[in-house]
Parts: C-alpha cells; structure tokens; sequence
C-alpha cells in the first residue's frame, strides 16, 4: 500500500508539472493574441507586462516564474527570477531556501506563496491571510500565512527610506522557533 501511495503521489506531481506547462503555454498564446507586435525573442518577461505598467496577475507571475526556474540552479534561478519579477521585494535570510522547499516538496501550493508575495507587493493587505503586526517589533513588522501552507511564514515590512519591502519567509517548526524569529525581527534596522 506504501508503495501504491509513492506512486499515485509521484503521478499527481507528474500531472501537476504537465498542467504548469499547458498553463504556461497557454499563457504564452494569450500573450501573443494580446501583445501581437511583441517579438518573443527580443521580449523579456518584464517587458511584456510593462505595457500594463505592473506586472499584477497572479497567474501570469507564477508561469512566467515557472519558465525561468531551473531545476539544476533551484535556488540560484528561484532568486533571479524573483529579482526580476518582484524587484521591490527584497527577500530576507533563508527565504529562498524556503521558497525552493515550497516549490520542490509542495508544487501545487507555489502558486499562493507567489500570490501572497504579490499582494504584499501591491500593498493589498486585506487579501492576506492571517494578517496582523507583531507586537513584539513594536508593529514595525507584520506576518501573514501562506493558505493551505500551514507551517510557512511570511514577516513582512513595508519600507519608509527606499521603494519596497523587506520580506521573510520562513518555516515555522514551534513557538519557540516563532519567538526567536520575532526577536531577530526586532533587531532588523527599519528600512
């Protein structure tokens, strides 16, 4: 029975990366009916969106994201690709590695951590789940939940002296770990 549940899981993840592709495909041909004189070999995925003036589609990010990621690089592309689709975030710590967890050990789940990201981008405060500020940084910092993603993290401020945010995702394990992490937050200098 063991054995039956490793394969329909390795199955599911298998359907599941088929289904990216086909949502990244089909997003490339929507991309084409909707932006016909962009030149897909001269056009970066920043430039596509930059007609719009923002890049503010969750499903757009997430395929776009995707395409760039290299399995053999995980980290090291995870990271550009969020340098490049999310350049007013600056990602704290062991966000990436944490991010690169999500994406390996949870892939379907990817997509609401990148739409969490995003809102948070957007100042969209009200579509975050679980927000609140923690008290225990002054509210200097605030943290919301990633759904369906029940032991993730993300501490989060909005920046006063530059563009942007500082953003930390991180694996909650108990609350011992939640309240040393609050305690290096507060020792965090505003940004």
């Amino acid at each position: 029975e063991l054995l039956q549940r490793e394969q329909d899981i390795k199955n599911l993840n298998l359907n599941n990366q088929n289904l990216s592709m086909e949502l990244a495909s089909l997003n490339e041909e929507l991309r084409q009916l909707k932006y016909p004189h962009t030149d897909q070999e001269s056009a970066t995925p920043t430039d596509i969106f930059e007609e719009d003036g923002a890049i503010d589609s969750p499903e757009q990010i997430i395929s776009q994201i995707i395409e760039y990621i290299q399995d053999e690089n995980l980290v090291e592309s995870l990271s550009e690709a969020f340098i490049r689709f999310f350049p007013t975030v600056h990602l704290l710590r062991d966000s990436m590695e944490a991010i690169a967890h999500v994406y390996t050990a949870h892939h379907y789940q990817f997509g609401y951590l990148v739409s969490t990201i995003l809102h948070i981008r957007n100042g969209e405060y009200q579509e975050l789940r679980k927000y609140q500020k923690i008290h225990a940084t002054n509210d200097q910092w605030s943290e919301c939940r990633v759904p369906h993603i029940n032991l993730l993290r993300l501490y989060f401020q909005k920046c006063t002296q530059e563009d942007g945010y500082h953003i930390w995702v991180s694996q909650k394990h108990d609350k011992k770990t939640q309240k040393r992490d609050f305690a290096w937050l507060d020792n965090q200098s505003s940004c």
